[in-house]
């Protein structure tokens, strides 16, 4: 169980920092698909408004393996863990 906590957790946080990278590249760039991104065929690179909106929908879809993982270690980690760590509950040793 805590092999598998721990492979969800590296695997969501890569998700994360890849989608959070890609989203501001292309916030900063301004486009479309972001300088120096490698695609697969030959893409229209958009600008502007098209462009922006890509950036924060990437950016709000970083967002989503953020909010699933805390709730995983919330869920798992912190529901026992947490209650000693932060002194709400005593050690019945």
């Amino acid at each position: 169980m805590r092999v598998t906590l721990v492979a969800c957790a590296v695997a969501l946080t890569g998700i994360a920092y890849l989608l959070g990278r890609s989203a501001l590249k292309i916030l900063r760039s301004g486009q479309v698909p972001a300088p120096d991104t490698s695609v697969l065929f030959r893409t229209r690179v958009y600008t502007g408004w098209w462009a922006r909106a890509n950036g924060i929908a990437w950016l709000l879809i970083a967002i989503l393996p953020t909010g699933i993982l805390i709730g995983m270690l919330d869920m798992f980690v912190f529901s026992e863990v947490g209650a000693y760590m932060f002194g709400l509950r005593d050690c019945d040793a």
